[in-house]
């Protein structure tokens, strides 16, 4: 027998009694119903249109209602239920997308743990987030809010990626989807006496994993060259080579560190935000 038989059983025994009003004062149970809520005559059957024929407590009830004006008794008939129950609600809206990418050699061949991925802003910034090159060559960053992106790679006297190629390599991440890229890099050691520094929109930040406005450590020796990523012109002002001038979008300069010292630079059109240091050690 269904629930809403046994409802309808229930009930009509429930109407089916002799005493003038009838009640019930269990409030708690589902199969009863407070006298305070409901009372019925039953000689008022008629005029509460109530059918004679066998009908589900649920039924009753919404006729009930509809002749009372009662919430209540509206909130009352779901406690019997029905046989049919509604459908599932429908699946969460995904509101972020991936990346996922291959890094290979010049030639197209997969390489297997070389290296890492870094996540970066459209302005140069680091997000924080890294992604190592598994042994079949993969890398996976999940869960990015929709926006343009730049991944950068890195694997330090290992390999780098060779001038002509896109780096970092730009990618707009979309709502739900995953964001195909493939980094080729040449095989071998890179320049390990040149170091690279962003001049983005108020910060300069050493590549690929310094600290925003920090400090650079290089031997004496070393060839630093600033890249100006921002949308804004930009100097390295400060230290022995005085001032670089006017950097505009993707310009750069380029300094030769021939002498030991601490030496602060800045940009003269963004300070006190976009300051910091240069430390030459023998």
């Amino acid at each position: 027998m269904s629930a809403a038989q046994l409802c309808a059983e229930d009930f009509q025994g429930w109407l089916g009694r002799g005493s003038r009003y009838e009640s019930r004062t269990e409030p708690h149970s589902l199969n009863r119903v407070p006298a305070r809520i409901v009372k019925v005559h039953a000689r008022d059957r008629s005029r509460l249109a109530i059918p004679e024929v066998p009908v589900s407590r649920r039924s009753f009830l919404y006729t009930m209602s509809a002749v009372a004006g009662s919430a209540a008794l509206g909130g009352f008939a779901g406690a019997c239920g029905s046989d049919s129950g509604a459908g599932p609600p429908p699946p969460p809206e995904v509101s972020s997308g991936a990346i996922h990418g291959i890094v290979t050699d010049m030639q197209g061949v997969q390489q297997s743990s070389l290296g890492r991925l870094y996540l970066m802003r459209q302005t140069g910034q680091q997000t924080g987030r890294v992604a190592e090159v598994t042994a079949g060559g993969h890398f996976l960053f999940e869960n990015l809010e929709p926006r343009d992106y730049k991944v950068r790679f890195h694997a330090a006297a290992r390999a780098y990626v060779p001038d002509g190629q896109i780096h970092p390599v730009p990618v707009t991440v979309e709502r739900g989807k995953t964001a195909d890229i493939t980094v080729k890099v040449q095989l071998g050691v890179e320049n390990a006496m040149e170091v690279e520094i962003y001049a983005g929109d108020d910060f300069f930040q050493l590549q690929p994993d310094g600290i925003e406005n920090g400090i650079t450590r290089v031997k004496v020796g070393t060839t630093v060259c600033w890249y100006n990523v921002g949308t804004q012109p930009h100097s390295i002002t400060g230290g022995p080579w005085r001032d670089s001038g006017d950097l505009n979008r993707s310009q750069n300069f380029i300094w030769v560190a021939d002498q030991v010292g601490v030496f602060p630079y800045r940009c003269r059109y963004h300070t006190p935000h976009m300051a910091a240091t240069l430390e030459v050690v023998a």
